[in-house]
């Protein structure tokens, strides 16, 4: 398992903009950073489900089978590389708006939980992320387990965490739109990249099939 390219997997995903960020953004800006920290243990919560089920199910389905591995890095490949081409030929130049919200420490927190179970790209995204930090899946380990777990769920906090607070302490530029058009460019790139790096990680593991 290469913990730099998980923890490089793990950030960007956590730094795309989706459900999570969205939701993160709109609960800073109407309650602070303080307030919003509740949301952010929501989206943790929330996460983990996703995270164990995908090692469970790169290891029943992709363990000791390098061709079922490769098609899987392929298409993550693929996903990536969408991703980038969204991102970077049409970045947002605003949030939008979100329903009001209530602010106290139970909704906030239940409201996050539910936003990144019910987030279809969450699984996915870990497949393609096991896949790309090579994560074994030979056999189930409670240390890959929690390495795994580990860094994706740090990866969340910190990056929402970062989020809340970008959003509190620039929030003219974030009503504008020019920062959240940045924040789409740089993840675009950070995308590309990362797809590269799967799509070269297919074409081994499909050729050696």
């Amino acid at each position: 398992m290469e913990f730099g390219l998980l923890m490089t997997a793990c950030l960007t995903a956590s730094v795309s903009p989706g459900p999570a960020v969205l939701s993160t953004l709109e609960t800073s800006l109407r309650h602070g950073p303080a307030r919003s920290f509740w949301h952010t243990l929501g989206l943790v919560a929330g996460l983990a489900p996703h995270v164990l089920v995908g090692l469970a199910a790169s290891i029943w389905v992709l363990g000791g089978f390098p061709f079922v591995r490769g098609v899987v890095a392929l298409a993550g490949a693929l996903w990536f590389f969408w991703l980038a081409w969204g991102l970077l030929l049409r970045p947002r130049t605003d949030l939008g708006e979100g329903e009001a919200l209530e602010g106290s420490p139970t909704r906030l927190f239940l409201r996050g939980l539910m936003v990144n179970l019910a987030n279809p790209k969450s699984l996915p995204w870990m497949l393609a992320i096991i896949q790309l930090a090579r994560v074994p899946t030979d056999a189930f380990a409670w240390s890959v387990a929690g390495g795994l777990l580990g860094c994706m769920l740090l990866s969340e906090l910190v990056v929402m965490t970062g989020y809340a607070l970008l959003a509190a302490t620039l929030r003219p530029l974030l009503r504008e739109g020019a920062l959240v058009r940045r924040v789409d460019l740089l993840t675009g790139w950070l995308w590309v990249v990362l797809g590269g790096l799967l799509l070269a990680q297919a074409w081994k593991l499909l050729s050696v099939s």
